[in-house]
């Protein structure tokens, strides 16, 4: 059912027979019958007016909407107020041009599509050619790994080859030197066998006399008792320093001796009850120390996070911030803690510990934009961080209700910063959540509903009381709020100093206490071992050093007894001196050749090693064997086998040449040998493969090189979502392959194809679109000058003035304005150079276009109206009159308007240039045609202008044969009574009712007459 509020619907009908209401419009049953009925009698039905406009036109021969137009015009008119814009509204046809302007702008949407196309194949190369040179320089960094990793596999080859040479070398040299070493060996050791057969005949010579046996036993007592005085001495030393130790008198005699080992036990019991307590003591200071140490690890690890960043948030909570922004692709700004925005108003500083309580849980909540909550959310369902961690999804609060906030509540105690996106979103969290009342007193606590005490105390209605005291309220450690953390690192470094004070005390007496434990150690020790002294006679070395002095006072008085005797003892020492000397060189010499056999045999095992490396020792695999299986001496093997050694082949060519110059340019000048070819070996393979290495501090670069990669890709997709759906930004970069498949598909096909798919729309589409729309507009250009031509020809058929012979013709004039001079301008830029190269001027060619369309394009009102006015031609030209001689067709008067000329004057223009405009647009010659609407309606303001100008515009319609029909007063009759041949004259009658009469000219004017006649009478 329609709304009774809609507009009622209308249609048209055109009959060329009297139609009415009563006969034709009555007696149907729906408006659908009505128009079947009207249609079956041949009437034209439309249902829209321009249909009804076209067919009204058709039969009374209008042939355009301007003409009738001019019809309505013309019935008020007397003098043209505005002569252009008479001109372009009554006689020019407004540019038909729309069509062709969407056209442009429907060709340009192709083209923009296009561009678009373009543009983001050109931002997709832009973000993925990061990720694919990562990429490659990820693969640059694994391939050089691998080299290197083979490098450091070949090091020992390239060794061996080395070795193999320098060792050989060295075995010869080896063999030669042990030739010349055994030789001075050989003769030592005969010199020492001599001097030990002269030796025995000198002892022999000695004792055989008896002062010589005695001596002989006096020098052996006397060894066995220097040995015995020197052990004595030596236990004797050790027992004093025991004693000392332990504060037990020193033993002199046996008395003492005994004494003291009585007192080791009550000694012992008493020491291992010290030790115990100090090692307690020592033990708890070590727990504290490290304690100590720990908190002021975290402590400084604290300051210099802080001194890193402006906020007081842990460093702990920002790693975890960290970690969930990187793994939601979002920078941490995106993910602000609400204890960042958020401070104790520095005049609230006494509250400021309660409210850091109160707000401690807030500060640490992270706040998330709605538009990055999904990728929040998933990332939190999947990420392990070990910590209870909040987030607020920031959308609008629920509606509740929340009373006046007081100037004493904790919501006027804190800012939130000015800045913020959150900065709406956390004052009403803080409204609803945090609106307690900051008592002063515990009385004001009490019958407060919602309320906070200075000390913590927080009260939630009636009922709920809490107060955490689970942190320190005046530590500044355990404060989140604030975006500036000056304060709390200040309070931190204090902390830090009494820290340092504390663990010095600590250390001091941990000092102590360690001391004094290894100092009952130590007297323990010294216990044990006085407990295992149990003989006083080891100790007593006195005794002992007498009895040696005896026996050297006996052997002095023997040997001074007897000179043969003293002589023999002179060439036994002389003797035993040289024996001694010949015995040190031969054992040295002995050395020698010992060390040669040894170097020689470790040589024998480095070069079989070598040359099992180069996998050359299967040429002779009784090679290594044949040298240490027989139980000759090896150095009489050694020049066999050098023999046999010289018959292998030592391969030179298992590495590349690549490999050798990067291995020797690592070496750089140094020569290789024996002495150094094996620390030179490991020094290689460490810088190569050891910690810090070019391997490692690779795998560094390419782990970094990854994570940039991943970086990238994840850049990549979060720019281009639908694009990249069928991609992966996983956390491994090897993801980045399909990435440079994409970058190559998009630069070798998807870009050319878009950029000549937007070079032909630029030049096959949105181009020949310009130019038809130039064209048109050139054409109806063309259009405005031939009917300016037209209309002047008619009205060089029209006498201006009878007089002087004088006609007036239409000038039109170029409009100079800025908005026509410069649309017509960007017109031909658009047009200019497109015979050449698109290729070289596409894009510039494109922003000309774009310039131009965009305000083409343009809702807004004032384009629109620049819109109409550029593209109508009519607007391209405004208009003059000028009046000139029929003789010479020399100008007499310019008339730019109307204005300045006398009212009889404006009329006659007015009428001429009416006139001309009727000809034209009813399309009739002066003779008039049959076919032709000539019907001209002028109301009472015809009647209203002098009689001369009347009288002219009369006889001109005459001369046009028009239609005339004037609307005038009775008393105006008489001026134009001539140019009439019909009178609808209208009076009231007895009744007051309007009636028409239709009279002939002659008719009412012998009706005026009697009319006259009459009134004289009377």
């Amino acid at each position: 059912m329609p709304d009774i509020t809609d507009s009622p619907h209308k249609f048209f009908v055109v009959s060329e027979r009297e139609l009415t209401i009563r006969q034709h419009f009555t007696g149907f049953d729906s408006i659908r019958d009505l128009k079947r009925r009207l249609r079956e009698q041949k009437e034209w039905v439309y249902d829209t007016f321009e249909e009804y406009s076209t067919r009204f036109r058709s039969l009374l021969g209008i042939r355009n909407e301007e003409a009738l137009d001019l019809f309505y015009q013309t019935i008020s008119m007397k003098q043209v107020a505005n002569l252009t814009d008479f001109v372009r509204a009554q006689m020019l046809s407004k540019t038909d041009i729309e069509q062709t302007i969407e056209t442009v702008i429907r060709r340009f949407d192709d083209l923009n599509a296009a561009y678009e196309a373009v543009q983001q194949a050109r931002r997709q190369l832009q973000l993925l050619e990061p990720v694919t040179s990562r990429w490659r320089d990820y693969q640059q960094q694994e391939a050089a790994i691998a080299d290197l990793a083979q490098l450091a596999e070949e090091l020992p080859v390239f060794f061996a080859y080395h070795k193999a040479q320098l060792y050989r070398e060295e075995l010869e040299a080896c063999d030669t030197y042990y030739g010349i070493e055994a030789g001075k060996s050989d003769e030592l050791e005969r010199e020492v066998d001599g001097l030990i057969s002269r030796l025995n005949d000198l002892r022999i010579a000695r004792e055989t006399s008896s002062v010589g046996r005695r001596l002989t036993t006096i020098g052996q007592e006397i060894d066995h008792k220097n040995r015995l005085r020197a052990e004595r001495t030596a236990s004797a030393k050790l027992y004093r320093e025991r004693c000392e130790l332990l504060e037990l008198p020193i033993a002199l005699d046996v008395d003492t001796f005994t004494a003291n080992l009585r007192q080791l036990n009550p000694v012992a019991e008493q020491l291992e009850k010290r030790r115990t307590t100090a090692q307690n003591e020592r033990d708890r200071l070590l727990k504290k120390l490290q304690q100590l140490t720990d908190d002021r690890n975290e402590l400084q690890s604290e300051i210099t996070s802080l001194k890193q960043r402006k906020t007081q948030i842990p460093g702990d909570w920002l790693v975890i911030r960290q970690r969930i922004a990187e793994a939601a692709g979002l920078a941490e700004a995106d993910l602000p803690f609400a204890g960042e925005l958020i401070r104790v108003k520095p005049v609230e500083s006494a509250w400021e510990g309660a409210i850091e309580n109160r707000l401690y849980g807030l500060g640490l909540s992270l706040l998330v934009n709605d538009t990055d909550y999904s990728r929040v959310a998933e990332v939190m369902e999947h990420i392990k961080l070990g910590k209870r961690v909040v987030y607020y999804r920031t959308i609008g609060h629920e509606h509740r209700y929340v009373d006046r906030i007081s100037p004493q509540s904790l919501v006027n105690k804190v800012d939130i910063k000015d800045d913020s996106p959150f900065y709406d979103w956390l004052d009403t969290q803080l409204r609803q959540e945090h609106n307690l009342i900051c008592c002063e007193s515990v009385e004001e606590f009490r019958r407060t509903p919602y309320a906070m005490t200075r000390n913590g105390q927080v009260k939630m209605g009636k009922m709920r009381h809490e107060k955490d005291d689970r942190r320190d309220l005046n530590n500044r450690r355990n404060y989140v709020l604030g975006w500036s953390n000056e304060e709390k690192i200040s309070a931190l470094n204090n902390q830090l100093s009494l820290l340092d004070e504390q663990f010095g005390r600590t250390k001091k007496q941990f000092d102590e206490q360690e001391r004094m434990v290894r100092q009952l150690g130590e007297q323990e020790r010294a216990v044990d071992e006085l407990r295992k002294q149990r003989d006083f006679s080891e100790l007593d070395w006195p005794r002992m050093a007498a009895e040696i002095e005896q026996l050297e006072m006996e052997r002095q008085a023997l040997t001074e007894q007897s000179s043969e005797l003293s002589r023999l003892e002179q060439d036994i020492e002389k003797t035993e001196l040289n024996l001694k000397a010949k015995k040190e060189a031969y054992k040295k010499q002995a050395e020698v050749v010992g060390g040669l056999k040894n170097q020689t045999k470790a040589l024998a095992y480095k070069l079989y090693d070598a040359l099992d490396t180069l996998g050359v020792v299967n040429q002779d695999a009784d090679l290594l064997e044949s040298f240490f299986r027989s139980d000759d001496d090896i150095m009489e093997q050694l020049p066999l086998w050098l023999q046999r050694l010289n018959r292998l082949t030592i391969p030179d060519d298992q590495l590349s040449d690549a490999h050798k110059t990067a291995i020797l340019d690592r070496l750089g000048t140094t020569d290789l040998n024996a002495g150094n070819i094996e620390r030179k070996e490991d020094e290689l393979r460490k810088r190569l493969t050891g910690k810090e290495g070019e391997i490692d501090k690779l795998n560094g670069q390419k782990e970094r090189t990854g994570q940039d990669v991943v970086k990238k890709m994840q850049q990549f997709c979060n720019a281009f979502p639908v694009d990249s759906r069928d991609y992966e930004a996983r956390a491994i970069p090897t993801a980045a392959h399909d990435y440079e498949e994409l970058y190559q598909r998009i630069t070798d096909d998807d870009l050319p194809r878009h950029q000549e798919r937007f070079r032909k729309e630029l030049k096959e589409g949105t181009i020949n679109s310009i130019v038809h729309l130039q064209m048109q507009l050139g054409k109806s250009e063309k259009d405005v000058k031939d009917k300016i031509q037209k209309i002047n020809e008619r009205l060089a058929e029209i006498t201006y003035d009878p007089t002087l012979d004088t006609y007036i013709q239409l000038v039109p004039e170029p409009v100079t304005t800025s908005d026509i001079v410069t649309f017509k301008n960007d017109l031909r830029n658009c047009l200019s150079n497109t015979s050449g190269d698109v290729d070289n001027y596409a894009e510039r060619k494109f922003t000309d276009v774009k310039q131009i369309l965009d305000k083409l394009m343009s809702q807004d009102e004032v384009d629109q109206r620049w819109r109409n006015k550029v593209t109508d031609v009519r607007q391209w030209y405004s208009f003059g009159a000028s009046e000139r001689y029929k003789e010479n067709h020399a100008e007499k008067e310019y008339y730019s308007d109307s204005s300045g000329k006398s009212g009889g004057q404006k009329e006659k223009l007015a009428y001429t240039i009416l006139a001309s405009a009727i000809s034209y647009q009813y399309n009739i010659t002066w003779e008039g045609s049959p076919r032709t609407f000539r019907l001209v309606v002028i109301d009472e303001a015809f009647g209203r202008g002098s009689k001369e100008s009347t009288r002219y515009g009369l006889e001109l319609f005459g001369r046009m044969n028009l239609q005339l029909l004037i609307v005038t007063p009775g008393e105006k009759v008489n001026v134009i009574q001539r140019y009439v041949q019909h009178v609808h004259y209208i009076a009231k009658g007895i009744d007051e009712l309007s009636k028409v009469r239709n009279l002939t000219i002659k008719a009412y004017q012998e009706a005026k007459e009697l009319h006259k006649t009459a009134l004289t009478d009377d």
